[in-house]
């Protein structure tokens, strides 16, 4: 089962910066693309943009890094409240990634 994250990097939408006419046909001229952020919980493209997708992927990382830790720390605060398979799969790939720290 995969999880859908809630941050995702997609291309960013070409802005047009002119247009050129060829006879009969107008071409657009549009403005390197680039990378954008996406949040799926919210239903909208975030208005930071990023030249690489590696630059991209950074941030998207930090933003669901930050946003699963929130999670967790509202859980913790609620003891009697235990993870969900799914959250306790996220928390696994991401420690095995080094990307969080393990929990005691």
């Amino acid at each position: 089962m995969n999880m859908i994250l809630r941050f995702v990097v997609v291309p960013a939408i070409p802005t047009e910066t002119g247009s050129m006419r060829s006879g009969a046909r107008f071409y657009c001229e549009t403005a390197p693309i680039g990378f954008n952020i996406y949040d799926n919980e919210e239903k909208l493209r975030l208005m930071s943009a990023y030249q690489t997708r590696a630059e991209a992927e950074g941030a998207c990382l930090e933003l669901n890094q930050e946003q699963l830790q929130s999670m967790l720390s509202g859980r913790e605060s609620m003891s009697s409240l235990s993870l969900s398979h799914q959250e306790s799969s996220v928390i696994s790939r991401l420690e095995a990634c080094g990307h969080v720290r393990a929990r005691l």
